[in-house]
């Protein structure tokens, strides 16, 4: 089952937060969205590895705390009834001449664990899930908008064409 929630945080909390990941002193870390194992074992995959990259800030992974922001994040836990983190990460994709969609995945595969994808910028992106090779759903990026799905979902992410660029928190809990 998916679950859409517009105006997830209350204007104050979700300003808050969007005014500091779109700052210029919030600090932002360079990856690979797909690693090669997903390369390697799909075929829904961006395969374009000059387009495989984006920028991330882990807030809490492997049980423990890995951000001095984590704090600022609370009100999204407590929006979402949260009894166990397992991670919590903000990733920001830069504007794409073309949308370019990422590659299907699966968070977690642990029974009865949730996926919330809340978006902080207004966009073309999009997040998309796929069962048994067949999309089920694409969820527009809407600001202040919650996506909330089983853990074990196969979802993308997007890049977007009409923003500078698009901003998500991706909170796996239980």
């Amino acid at each position: 089952m998916i679950k859409i929630i517009d105006n997830f945080l209350n204007t104050e909390d979700f300003k808050k937060l969007q005014n500091l990941v779109s700052s210029n002193s919030f600090p932002w870390y360079w990856s690979k969205i797909l690693s090669d194992y997903d390369f390697g074992n799909s075929t829904k995959c961006n395969k374009d590895t000059d387009l495989n990259h984006q920028f991330f800030h882990v807030l809490y992974i492997n049980h423990k705390i890995s951000s001095d922001f984590y704090e600022h994040f609370i009100p999204i836990l407590e929006n979402l009834k949260v009894r166990s983190l397992l991670r919590m990460k903000l990733n920001l994709n830069f504007k794409t001449e073309k949308l370019i969609k990422h590659g299907f995945h699966c968070d977690y595969p642990y029974k009865d664990s949730k996926t919330a994808v809340i978006y902080f910028n207004t966009n073309d992106g999009f997040t998309e899930f796929d069962t048994d090779n067949k999309v089920l759903k694409s969820i527009k990026s809407v600001e202040n908008r919650a996506v909330i799905f089983d853990a074990n979902l196969k979802h993308t992410g997007t890049t977007c064409t009409n923003s500078p660029r698009r901003i998500v928190l991706n909170v796996n809990y239980f």
